[in-house]
């Protein structure tokens, strides 16, 4: 791994702003993907946050398309290998659309959804959009008043938000926190004023994100006081 990643820094460093270049090594980051982390697929990363056709293929492999005549076959070990290494590769591509160091352009993040829109309609699978929406959009940068999440992501959560979407950025969300500690509840709690915070300052303009995060913020005050009484009780 450490001998691959040697070669592909000079390569992504030079090529990355070429974008037919930039397109090769990120195939060649696609076929090692099982090999390297999501940070280092740089120039995978640039094309799939420019335009959603690599993120729109890997859904068409892993999701059923919405047609009831198709039938389920029997898939031979080479394919299923495959799709599993795509799938590890759908689980840990985590970005957000259109971003790049750390802002989101509006019309660049319209586009994008627009073309992931009209490419899941083609590949029949248009139940996907709002959940996969949610899902990126959880990675979301900051927004200029260091408020979650950036200003582009708010307005197309306000165009585009049901629940499949709200859930799915909840998800992604609760899951990026990862494995932490115990803290007897202090920690969610901590947490979820900070997503009430966030929550009463987006409630104004935003009132769909605000929903996003006045529901994580009543999930964790829920967690602070389940772990509260685990630890009260002793319970492991």
């Amino acid at each position: 791994q450490l001998y691959l990643l040697e070669l592909l820094k000079p390569l992504q460093k030079e090529y990355f702003e070429n974008s037919n270049r930039c397109m090769k090594i990120a195939e060649i980051e696609l076929y090692f993907s099982d090999v390297i982390s999501w940070e280092n697929m740089k120039c995978f990363q640039r094309e799939i946050k420019k335009s959603p056709d690599l993120f729109a293929e890997m859904i068409s492999i892993l999701y059923r398309k919405e047609d009831t005549e198709s039938k389920v076959r029997e898939l031979t070990e080479e394919e299923q290998h495959y799709i599993k290494g795509i799938y590890n590769l759908f689980d840990k591509a985590k970005f957000c659309p259109a971003e790049i160091n750390g802002e989101v352009e509006e019309d660049q993040l319209r586009k994008w959804i627009e073309r992931l829109e009209l490419l899941l309609k083609k590949n029949k699978q248009s139940s996907l959009l709002s959940s996969l929406l949610g899902r990126v959009f959880a990675y979301s940068p900051v927004g200029k008043d260091k408020h979650m999440p950036c200003e582009a992501v708010r307005k197309m959560i306000e165009i585009y938000a049901d629940d499949g979407l709200i859930s799915e950025y909840q998800v992604s969300t609760f899951n990026e926190r990862g494995m932490h500690g115990f803290s007897a509840g202090k920690e969610e709690l901590q947490i979820a004023e900070k997503f009430k915070d966030n929550a009463d300052y987006l409630s104004m303009k935003y009132p769909r994100t605000a929903e996003i995060y006045y529901g994580l913020y009543h999930n964790y005050k829920a967690d602070a006081v389940s772990e509260r009484e685990r630890a009260e009780n002793g319970w492991s």
